[in-house]
């Protein structure tokens, strides 16, 4: 009645599986939720591991928007880190 598992290779339910993930990907980051992440970020704290302090992330304006929000880009297209 029921098909043995041993005996079957599983590639039809991996290729759904792979059509799964591929519709249920979620959108880039907007500009917008940079803006947003950026304005978030608490003054006075140690920076992070690219010792940049959040202040200068702040003050870098639109041009700093747009460099963050083109490096999360790049990072959502490829799927590595710069």
């Amino acid at each position: 009645m029921y098909a043995d598992p041993s005996t079957s290779n599983g590639s039809h339910l991996q290729s759904e599986e792979n059509n799964i993930l591929e519709n249920e990907k979620e959108p880039p980051p907007l500009r917008s939720e940079i803006v947003v992440a950026v304005k978030k970020l608490n003054n006075g704290k140690a920076p992070g591991h690219d010792g940049i302090p959040a202040e200068l992330y702040k003050r870098g304006g639109d041009s700093m928007i747009d460099v963050i929000h083109q490096m999360c880009l790049d990072i959502w297209d490829t799927g590595q880190h710069i």
